[in-house]
């Protein structure tokens, strides 16, 4: 069973797409704990991943929050989000959630705009965030056709750039109620959910029933406004969907009386106009009703050309065009017939609307791509339509077909030999009356034989004898060939009316209203038979027993009243209505005789304007029976017939038959006069137009002679213009030819340029600098300020600026943000041919690859001269230890031994130092490498502690000898000759308070007695010299009985820092 939820709460969609979370997050932060109203959330999500929208929603929202499921019943107060990348709808109030095919149009927002229009109707809310694109743009016209509310977030509150696709794109339809801030749209929505509440449809549930008096006046009111401030009636627009409008606009004021708003619209200059771009809302698209346009395409489109060579013209009207989807569709169908013709006939397509807003759009022939991407074949696409990124445009081909003018079918003249009429989904909107005549209209339009195309709803039984079904079920037709049986169109227009009359005569009414009020008016003031006619003497009501003035005439069926009035009335009639039409008032002639069957009988006759139309005066007429009557036999077989008379009878039969004849006679030429009148008038208009053609003949001749001088000169001019155009298209051929150079060389260059007018407006732009300035197509004449770069070019304003000002080249070194590329920036001046300054040219040379090949080369020098610096270094140290060892006193054996070990020493710091390619060395690793052998398989014999010390290469050269010396000294005197000996090595950033230094402790203990040695040897001259020189170090070596102790330190500096 269908859920009661459309007529219950609001249901709000809101769509959003990327840059849109933050939007998202102050909506719902802004919406109070109970609404009243359900909210489903739809974003664009790509394949294959889920969104966390509904946990960032969550945090924010004072409302439960949960993932959009399958067959969920929608609930007030609560907000449904789309977190996977699936197809949204809602039927019966529940949601349908259905995985995305491949194939299908990854349009989420319109899509689910479109199901809400159809499930919730009025209730039905759009709003559209922030994103880039155009979806939802096709929904919110099926929200604004059902009487929905739509809200568009304004630029203000958009704070990523490039994402004001979407909301832009919604206004530019003229559909979007209100442009708000996301923070304001909460208390927007409450005002709206109150005044459903509170504003009721101001229409008559029983439209059988007349219709109240007060309602009847405010509708008048609106109507004469609209009138008198546009110049289109829609008096003739039927009662519901015209209030309904009305009403909602009135709950978007929060106005909830009908006679309050009609005063309104009075006062207001504005609200007119909003009233009008809703009763003008046209729900199109290209190619509505697929099945329909193909039927066309077979049926009809062939016929359209048949017999027609290239001198043919073959012409179509579309009225109600809208913005032009319509118009275009028949146009593809054409174009694509041409081609297949030998030959190429002329195609014009008159497309017309009153709405000139739509007009503005179809003229320029731009609609967005989620319009077209799977509504209109891929081939057609590319064949008909250019593609601007987010937009397409129609063809030169196609747009040179078309014709959009402003024209109304009740109101203007209507177009003439039209093959084709298309109108479809129009009538819907029209009563009786108004279908009638656009029916006529359409006639009068075509050629003998031409096609009507109409909606799936429409249908022209009223005057089916005009038309004959071509295809029934698409509702295509085809004009009957009826000699002297045209329909002729009748065109309103407002000035062919006295004011006071239009506001007397201001409401159309049913058939059945028509006959509650008629009869009212009868039993008020008449009881005898009664018609009422419109301005051209066609009936449009009768009452009963009008048989005896009335009769059908053989041949086509016909309701005219001049048709069917019987013997003797209808001169009468004529003349009675003909002074009823031009007075404005009633008009009585008595005595009229009319021949009923075998008797005379005389009557009154009453014609009335009767005051209940609004784009068309209507008339009563009343028979009325005098009560005398005769018969139609001659005098002498009625006394044949007849009992023997009294002479008196005789002589007052006699009297009555003068009399009845002189009445005749007077009124026959009281006729007579009246015609003598108009006869003598019409002579007076004859004399009077024929001197004016006199005169104008006499113009014309005079101007005849003047274009015959004239043509001499158009013909010398002529060809002159023909030489002059031979050269132009010479020199369009050639521009044609240079503007491809410059396309080609564009695309295909990898140089990355701008070119600027001296406004700093984009002129054009290669496609390499879309990637340094986030450009796309449609960022042309737009400022360069106003553009987002990726380079680190803060000087690129000045640079502009004095180029453009003075002309001097600027030229620097240019990287992007993040490294990873640099350019060669040039800002040259844009020279005219005329060698004048009109702007700027920015070139960016990539030279990314020569900034790392100087970079590489700058590194391989800088490691050579570090290498020979090192290799210097290490000479110099290898000498200065053989000198030492050998200078020492020592047998051949020891020396050669002391060398080894120290040279050993030496290339375990060095090789320490190349693993970490010449770089900084933890002290640790280099205390524990050089006294890996000490440690070996000795758990606690040495304990190393110390805080966190990185040493450079050239310190740790010096620091792995001294370490190399103390332990050399510990294996042959000290604690590690001893197995009971150990080593404590720990050291520490001193003093506390500046943590300037690094202060070295080695303390041995357990060892052999200690005692001071008799002379100096390598080992403390290396700790005392050498760490002095390199490291400039302060040593206190001591040999204390208990153990040797050696305290170095060595101030923080670039060769010892102290890690963070």
């Amino acid at each position: 069973m269908r859920d009661d939820l459309s007529r219950s709460c609001l249901v709000v969609g809101v769509g959003a797409s990327a840059g849109g979370v933050e939007a998202l997050t102050g909506l719902f932060g802004a919406v109070p704990a109970e609404p009243g109203m359900a909210f489903v959330v739809i974003s664009h999500i790509g394949p294959g991943r889920e969104s966390m929208l509904d946990q960032i929603i969550a945090r924010s929202a004072r409302l439960p929050v949960s993932n959009a499921k399958h067959d969920d019943r929608v609930e007030a107060n609560h907000i449904y989000v789309l977190s996977t990348n699936a197809a949204i709808s809602i039927k019966d109030g529940r949601l349908i959630v259905l995985p995305r095919t491949a194939s299908s149009e990854h349009n989420p927002i319109d899509v689910f705009f479109t199901a809400l229009a159809d499930d919730c109707g009025e209730r039905a809310v759009a709003i559209v965030l922030s994103g880039s694109g155009s979806d939802g743009t096709l929904g919110i016209k099926a929200i604004k056709e059902c009487g929905g509310l739509t809200l568009a977030q304004g630029a203000s509150g958009q704070t990523h750039p490039g994402q004001s696709g979407m909301p832009e794109s919604a206004a530019a339809t003229g559909l979007v109620d209100k442009i708000l801030a996301v923070e304001e749209m909460p208390d927007e929505l409450a005002r709206y959910a109150e005044s459903l509440a509170t504003v009721p449809t101001p229409v008559p549930a029983d439209e059988a029933d007349p219709e109240p008096e007060q309602f009847r006046h405010a509708r008048s009111d609106i109507l004469s406004t609209l009138r008198q401030r546009f110049g289109h009636d829609f008096s003739g627009h039927k009662d519901k969907p015209f209030m309904r409008r009305v009403v909602r606009r009135m709950r978007l004021l929060h106005v909830a009386d009908l006679q309050a708003y009609a005063d309104l619209l009075k006062q207001d200059p504005e609200e007119p106009a909003k009233l009008l771009r809703d009763l003008l809302i046209g729900v199109t698209d290209f190619f509505r009703d697929a099945e329909a346009f193909a039927a066309l395409q077979r049926a009809v489109v062939p016929e359209l050309f048949a017999g027609c060579d290239t001198t043919s013209i073959v012409r179509v009207w579309v009225p109600g065009c809208a913005t032009g989807e319509e118009a275009y569709s028949i146009a593809i169908l054409l174009s694509e017939h041409i081609e297949k013709l030998p030959y190429s006939p002329r195609v014009q397509i008159f497309a017309t609307d009153i709405a000139r807003p739509a007009l503005s759009v179809a003229r320029a022939g731009r609609y967005p791509a989620s319009q077209l991407v799977g509504r209109v074949s891929q081939e057609r696409l590319d064949r008909f339509f250019l593609n601007t990124g987010e937009t397409f445009t129609v063809s030169k081909t196609l747009r040179e077909m078309c014709v959009f003018s402003d024209h109304s079918l009740l109101r203007d003249p209507p177009f003439s030999r039209i093959d084709l009429v298309s109108c479809r989904n129009l009538l819907i909107y029209l009563d009786a009356e108004a279908q009638r005549r656009i029916i006529a209209v359409f006639d009068y339009a075509l050629r003998p034989g031409g096609y009507l195309f109409l909606g799936p709803s429409e249908s022209i039984s009223q005057l089916g004898d005009a038309f004959v079904y071509l295809d029934k079920k698409h509702r295509i037709f085809r004009r009957r060939d009826r000699p002297g049986a045209r329909l002729h169109p009748t065109i309103a227009s407002t000035a062919n009316y006295p004011t006071q009359f239009l506001d007397d005569t201001r409401q159309r009414m049913t058939t059945t209203q028509l006959q509650h009020a008629v009869q009212a008016r009868v039993l008020d003031q008449f009881t005898p038979p009664h018609v009422v006619v419109n301005r051209d003497g066609d009936i449009v009501y009768q009452s009963a027993n009008t048989g005896r003035y009335l009769e059908a005439t053989a041949g086509v069926p016909s309701r005219h009243l001049l048709n069917l009035a019987r013997q003797g009335l209808r001169a009468e009639l004529r003349t009675t209505l003909q002074q009823a039409m031009q007075g404005r008032k009633p008009v009585v002639r008595d005595r009229v005789t009319v021949s009923t069957g075998e008797v005379k009988e005389q009557v009154r006759l009453t014609v009335e304007p009767f005051g209940h139309s609004a784009d068309e005066p209507l008339f009563l007429v009343v028979f009325a029976e005098t009560g005398t009557r005769g018969s139609r036999q001659n005098p002498t077989s009625a006394a044949e017939q007849s009992p023997v008379r009294a002479p008196q009878d005789e002589g007052t039969a006699r009297d009555e038959t003068i009399a009845q004849l002189e009445r005749e006679l007077a009124d026959t030429h009281e006729r007579w006069l009246t015609s003598i009148a108009e006869y003598e008038g019409a002579i007076e208009e004859l004399k009077s137009g024929n001197e004016e053609l006199n005169s104008m003949n006499e113009e014309l001749q005079s101007t005849n002679e003047e274009l015959d001088t004239s043509k001499e000169e158009l013909q010398s001019l002529n060809e002159e213009l023909q030489t002059v155009n031979t050269e132009l298209q010479a020199k369009i051929d050639e521009l044609d030819t240079a503007n491809s150079d410059l396309a080609n060389l564009f695309e295909s260059t990898q140089m990355a340029t701008v070119f600027l007018d001296h406004d700093l407006v984009i002129r054009s732009f290669t496609p390499a600098a879309c990637s340094i300035f986030k450009l796309i197509p449609t960022d042309k004449n737009r400022s360069l300020t106003d553009i987002v770069s990726e380079i680190d070019y803060p000087e690129l304003g000045q640079d502009v600026a004095e180029t453009v000002a003075t002309g001097v080249l600027h030229e620097r070194r240019v990287s992007r943000r993040d490294g990873s590329a640099h350019y060669i920036a040039r800002v040259l001046p844009y020279m005219t041919a005329g060698k004048a300054r009109d702007g700027v040219v920015i070139t960016f040379i990539d030279v990314s690859q020569l900034t790392r090949a100087e970079r590489d080369e700058e590194r391989t020098r800088l490691l050579i001269s570090e290498l020979n610096h090192r290799v210097r270094n290490m000479l110099a140290v290898v000498i200065s230890i053989a000198q030492q060892t050998l200078t020492g006193g020592k047998t051949l054996a020891d020396a050669k031994a002391a060398l080894l070990a120290r040279y050993r020493a030496l290339a375990r710091s060095y090789t320490l130092v190349a693993r970490q390619n010449w770089g900084f060395v933890a002290f640790q690793d280099l205390i524990e490498d050089s006294l890996g052998a000490h440690m070996l398989g000795q758990v606690g014999r040495v304990k190393i502690e110390g805080w966190p010390v990185r040493v450079s290469p050239r310190a740790a050269l010096t620091l792995g000898m001294a370490l190399h010396e103390l332990a050399t000294n510990a294996a042959k005197y000290g604690a590690f000759s001893d197995e009971n000996g150990t080593v404590s090595i720990r050291w520490e950033a001193t003093p506390p308070e500046t943590k300037d230094h690094l202060t070295i402790h080695w303390v041995e203990r357990n060892g052999p007695p200690v005692a001071p040695p008799d002379r100096r040897g390598f080992g403390s001259d290396l700790l005392e010299k050498v760490m002095s020189h390199d490291l400039d170090a302060r040593i206190d070596l001591r040999f204390e009985p208990v153990g040797v102790e050696c305290h170095i330190v060595v101030p923080f500096s670039d060769n010892v820092r102290l890690d963070d």
